[in-house]
């Protein structure tokens, strides 16, 4: 199921970037541009639009594995922590970035690998600790695309999608502290004479 909903995501914006091959046109218009009426849609169209398949296949892998990790770490939370990634990285990029248009998932991306570890370290147990490892292995290096300078990058929607997901994570209820179990000792002295 969580498969199948990850996937089924990924074939509509696959689906969206053919129809441009297909019909020989471009959607980029329908991208997010910062600060005007018309770029409020972006905050929802932004995550759906590619400039060309390089992006699309690179945000494609990143989202499949970060989508299976938050549906298996966080199960039926997945959906409302995507929603919450999406519309805030999105409103951020609208109130605060430059005043070009800028499309792709990357920002919900951002928003993931952020999340998965804050609250994976968090959560000081060995799902969390695990989740927030997997995520630092295989995505760290991602770090600077924060950084501005890099040309046809929206470094902000990575940027803003990191705080957003920085910021869930520091939302989400911390789990109680471990007890230790204590071990009590059998009832009878036999045990005492086992070698």
């Amino acid at each position: 199921m969580q498969l199948l909903a990850v996937c089924s995501f990924l074939l509509l914006i696959w689906t969206i970037k053919w129809c441009e091959v297909w019909f020989d046109t471009r959607f980029a218009a329908w991208g997010l541009t910062p600060r005007t009426a018309h770029g409020l849609w972006g905050v929802l169209t932004m995550p759906l639009l590619h400039g060309g398949f390089d992006h699309l296949t690179a945000n494609s892998s990143a989202f499949l594995i970060l989508g299976l990790l938050l549906f298996h770490f966080y199960g039926a939370k997945t959906p409302r922590l995507l929603a919450g990634m999406w519309l805030g990285s999105g409103a951020m990029v609208w109130a605060l970035a430059r005043p070009v248009t800028h499309i792709g998932l990357s920002g919900v991306i951002y928003a993931m690998t952020a999340f998965l570890f804050v609250d994976g370290i968090r959560r000081r147990n060995r799902a969390g600790s695990g989740a927030a490892m997997i995520t630092a292995l295989l995505f760290g290096g991602s770090i600077w695309g924060v950084l501005p300078g890099q040309p046809g990058i929206s470094w902000e929607g990575h940027l803003f999608g990191a705080i957003c997901g920085i910021v869930l994570a520091m939302l989400q209820p911390k789990p109680p502290p471990r007890t230790k179990k204590r071990e009590e000792p059998p009832d009878d002295d036999a045990w005492l004479w086992r070698a």
